[in-house]
């Protein structure tokens, strides 16, 4: 069994995240399972990433509908390429829900990827990333961002967790400028994505 507790002022995309040592396979069902125990209803999600094939990462948030009781939860994962080979798995439990004010403990069990299940204790880390570091904030138009790495994508979330601005970048910049001039005043949270699709650092602005 796995304890994931949520912080208070958590991020909407707090997780925990394996790297695996083979590539995930699916096998012909493209089916992923979970138990959950939740105390409230929310949703648990997996995300699958590091494709060594160039497949887009993929994330699949589901449901619980009872509390203080395990479920079982299933993921259609049948949109992937047959070829995909995703190297980490990545857990969230209410994602792009706001953090409570106080800090929520879930608990998760019998991941199975296919035909094959996953471990749990042990195997899944603290997917935390550096904090970027983005100029000016508040910001009107421009916004810069800088990152220790080479930059391959990156997302923009409004306050409710629903995905503003996507945008890949082919030659790999550490300094980039984002228009964000048609966005609509109020908090956004900024993800950036290395060449190979893995989350590399994350930064909070607001617009004016």
């Amino acid at each position: 069994v796995g304890k994931f507790t949520k912080a208070s002022d958590s991020d909407p995309w707090a997780g925990a995240f394996a790297a695996l040592d083979a590539p995930m396979d699916f096998g012909p069902t493209k089916i992923a399972k979970a138990k959950v125990w939740m105390n409230h209803i929310g949703n648990f999600a997996l995300k699958l990433e590091n494709s060594a094939t160039g497949a887009e990462n993929i994330e699949l948030p589901v449901a619980n509908t009872v509390t203080n009781e395990w479920e079982e939860l299933i993921f259609d994962f049948s949109s992937i390429p047959d070829d995909s080979q995703f190297r980490t798995l990545t857990i969230f439990f209410d994602l792009t829900i706001d953090a409570t004010g106080e800090d929520v403990t879930s608990y998760f069990d019998d991941i199975v990827i296919g035909d094959y299940s996953c471990g749990t204790v042990g195997v899944f880390e603290p997917a935390e990333v550096p904090s970027l570091s983005v100029a000016p904030n508040p910001v009107q138009d421009q916004l810069t961002v800088e990152a220790d790495q080479e930059v391959g994508t990156i997302l923009i979330f409004n306050a409710i967790g629903q995905q503003v601005v996507r945008t890949v970048f082919t030659n790999g910049n550490h300094n980039l400028s984002i228009d964000v001039a048609n966005l609509e005043k109020g908090m956004y949270f900024l993800s950036l994505l290395d060449t190979q699709g893995a989350l590399i650092g994350k930064a909070k602005f607001v617009k004016e």
